[in-house]
């Protein structure tokens, strides 16, 4: 395939189907036309032809008739002498000489060349001897013009004679000559027919192929369709490069199959993942289940230690030991708070009640070098926080903070509101934190040791991560150190539910 042939097959395949149906019709109106006019040019032609047949009968005619207007004219001036008989004669011989000069063209034939030349030249003689015999009568020499004009009459006898006999000669011919026009008349009458119907055969061909090329592929496409409606979807839907409807239309159509089975087997996906995830719910569940069993199986030890700080306290009422007691007391109300409460939430009021029991248990250990310093507004005792919140930050501000200074501690408890939300500040006077420790510590990255001896179990990680879920929102907590032993502040943004 040529250059030329490639870009014609390009140029077709990017036609749309109306642009294709205009030009099937436009080539079918356009062979037909061609044909007709084809057929139109020989007929007109060949009436030219018989047009011409008699052409020159009728030129010899004409010929015949000016010389007779100028033997007539001659004739009318010898009898009749007179300026306008001598002007009709002159108008004659010019007409008769214009004749002649394009004799030559104007009379057509194969029939006796040299009998039209003879002709042409008898008439010159004769026109110089009308012309002698008019000066003749002019001049009123009777004998000059009498012997002319019987010379011109006995010449224009002749000249008649010789034209009709051409003219005979020409008929004969020219009636073969429209003989054979006829047969070429019927010849071409017959190859017009053919013609126009080998047109109308072509024109027929290009609409039938075209037709088909239309029909097939929407019929072979709701084939495949049907076989899809059916649940087969592994028909294959053929496209070709023509970009016409029918072909967009295969495009969008393959690209639906596709986006049919991607969805199928997506959804055959999602089932086996909801599968997997059910399975995996069925055996949290059981591990939670278990998990509780345990809970339940290790609340009897902290109910046996309960207990015993109970007799413990009363004992040492018993024995006037008043401060065992009290240590006895906090250390008690602290495991009862644990025991009694579930994981949900809490009020901030016992969550402080919590801190204080807890600072009193240390003071025990630390005596006054640790220092609880609390400014809290007790209208905001009622908000529920979560559980466990406070205690373990003020842990941690002891383990980590003010027991790595050799000076007096101070754990300082604020709480207040501010512009529409609950303020709770927990602040020390210990070692402070860097700015990565930090960012590590409210990303979640940090891992603290929370199995220590100095922790609870619940670490600063559980404390961030649960108030993120129960306000859910990032910004919940914030933590402020200006450095090097320049202490550190925790700060717990609250809803403030009466605002």
């Amino acid at each position: 395939m040529n250059r030329f042939e490639r870009r014609v097959s390009n140029f077709i395949h990017k036609m749309s189907i109306k642009k294709q149906l205009l030009l099937v019709f436009i080539l079918t109106a356009a062979i037909i036309f061609v044909a007709n006019l084809v057929i139109f040019i020989e007929i007109d032609k060949q009436m030219g032809s018989v047009d011409a047949v008699y052409d020159s009968n009728e030129q010899n005619n004409e010929l015949l008739a000016l010389v007779e207007n100028v033997q007539d004219s001659m004739t009318v001036y010898l009898q009749v002498k007179s300026t306008d008989v001598m002007e009709g004669y002159y108008r004659a011989v010019y007409d008769l000489t214009d004749v002649l000069d394009s004799m030559d063209t104007t009379i057509q034939g194969n029939v006796a060349p040299a009998a039209r030349d003879d002709i042409k030249n008898m008439i010159y003689a004769y026109l110089k001897l009308a012309d002698e015999t008019i000066q003749g009568k002019r001049g009123r020499n009777v004998e000059r013009y009498s012997v002319n004009y019987e010379e011109a009459s006995t010449m224009f006898l002749y000249i008649k004679d010789s034209i009709t006999s051409l003219n005979e000669q020409q008929f004969r011919q020219n009636t073969e000559e429209y003989s054979e026009l006829r047969i070429s008349m019927k010849v071409l009458e017959v190859t017009s027919f053919v013609a126009l119907g080998f047109a109308f055969l072509i024109g027929m061909v290009l609409v039938i192929l075209f037709t088909e090329r239309i029909t097939f592929p929407i019929t072979d496409l709701a084939e495949r369709a049907g076989r899809i409606s059916g649940g087969d979807f592994d028909v294959e839907i053929p496209t070709s490069n023509w970009t016409d409807e029918i072909s967009i239309l295969s495009k969008a159509f393959s690209g639906m199959l596709v986006s049919i089975k991607d969805y199928m087997a997506q959804e055959k996906k999602n089932i086996e993942t909801e599968r997997d995830l059910r399975e995996r719910e069925l055996t949290m569940e059981a591990e939670i289940k278990e998990a509780r069993l345990k809970y339940f199986q290790a609340q009897i030890n902290p109910h046996f230690l309960f207990n015993t700080l109970n007799a413990g306290m009363q004992l040492a009422m018993l024995e006037s030991a008043p401060r065992t007691g009290e240590f006895l007391k906090n250390v008690s109300e602290f495991f009862r708070y644990n025991i009694n409460k579930d994981n949900g939430g809490s009020t901030i009021g016992e969550e402080v009640s919590l801190v204080d029991y807890y600072v009193e248990i240390l003071k025990v250990r630390f005596g006054d070098e640790l220092e609880l310093v609390k400014d809290v507004d007790e209208s905001v005792y009622g908000l529920y926080i979560p559980k466990m919140v406070l205690q373990p930050i003020v842990e941690n501000c002891v383990n980590h903070g003010v027991r790595e200074t050799e000076r007096k501690g101070i754990i300082y408890l604020t709480i207040y509101r501010q512009n529409g939300e609950v303020l709770i500040s927990i602040a020390d006077n210990g070692v402070g934190m860097s700015k990565e420790l930090i960012d590590s510590i409210l990303s979640g990255n940090y891992v603290p040791d929370e199995n220590s001896a100095e922790s609870n179990g619940v670490g600063i990680r559980s404390v961030i991560n649960r108030l993120k879920l129960f306000y859910n929102r990032d910004d919940v907590i914030e933590i402020v150190s200006e450095g090097k032993d320049q202490g550190t502040e925790v700060i717990i943004h609250v809803q403030d539910n009466a605002g």
